[in-house]
C-alpha cells in the first residue's frame, strides 16, 4: 500500500536531508554525534541556519503521513515546531488528521481559514502547520492533539482521530 499511496521517496532519502547541510553536534560524551545541524534555508521555505536536520519521526509524520515527499518543506515545519514547541510526531498526526476530515467533507474550506487540503500538497501542510504552532484560526482547534479536535469539530472526526489515550502515535511504521 505504502508504493502506491507515495511512489515518489526522493525528499525522503539520506541524500535529500543531508541536502543543507552544515555539521554534526554530538550530544554530551556521545561518539556517534548524529544531531545535524542545517545551513540557512534559501529555497522556498526560509529557516535560520543552526536549524536541526529532521530526524526520521519527522519525516514518518510530517512525510509519509502526510504523504509530503518535500524535504524542503519538512525542514521548514521541522524548524516551526521546534521554534514553537510543538512535537513534530504529535504535529504530522493532527495535520494527517485535517487532511483527512477535509477529504471526508468534514472539514471544509472555510473551516481550514481558505486552505484547501490535500495529501502530499507540501504548501497546505506547510500553511497549516503555521496556524497550528500559532494558534491561529483552525489551529487553535488542532493544537491540543487529535482527540481534543475531534471532540471540538464533531461531525464523526472523532473517526478519524488516530490516538491512543489522547496521544498520537509514535512514527515506527508511518504507513
Amino acid at each position: 500500500v505504502g508504493v502506491i499511496d507515495m511512489p515518489d521517496m526522493s525528499g525522503m532519502t539520506g541524500d535529500a536531508a543531508c541536502e543543507n547541510f552544515d555539521k554534526s553536534e554530538p550530544c554530551w560524551h556521545c561518539p556517534i554525534a548524529c544531531q545535524s545541524i542545517l545551513k540557512e534555508g534559501t529555497g522556498e521555505y526560509k529557516y535560520p541556519a543552526g536549524t536541526r536536520r529532521v530526524e526520521y519521526e519527522t519525516q514518518g509524520s510530517f512525510g509519509v503521513l502526510c504523504l509530503n515527499n518535500n524535504a524542503e518543506s519538512l525542514n521548514y515545519i521541522n524548524y516551526l515546531c521546534n521554534d514553537y514547541g510543538v512535537d513534530t510526531i504529535s504535529g504530522g498526526g493532527v495535520i494527517a488528521f485535517a487532511i483527512e476530515c477535509y477529504e471526508n467533507g468534514i472539514l471544509t474550506k472555510e473551516d481550514t481559514d481558505g486552505i484547501e487540503l490535500k495529501w502530499g500538497d507540501h504548501k497546505s501542510i506547510v500553511q497549516l502547520t503555521e496556524k497550528m504552532v500559532k494558534c491561529e484560526g483552525i489551529g487553535k482547534i488542532l493544537a491540543d492533539g487529535v482527540k481534543v479536535a475531534a471532540e471540538k469539530i464533531g461531525k464523526g472526526a472523532e473517526k478519524y482521530a488516530v490516538h491512543i489515550g489522547g496521544q498520537e502515535l509514535g512514527m515506527h511504521d508511518p504507513k
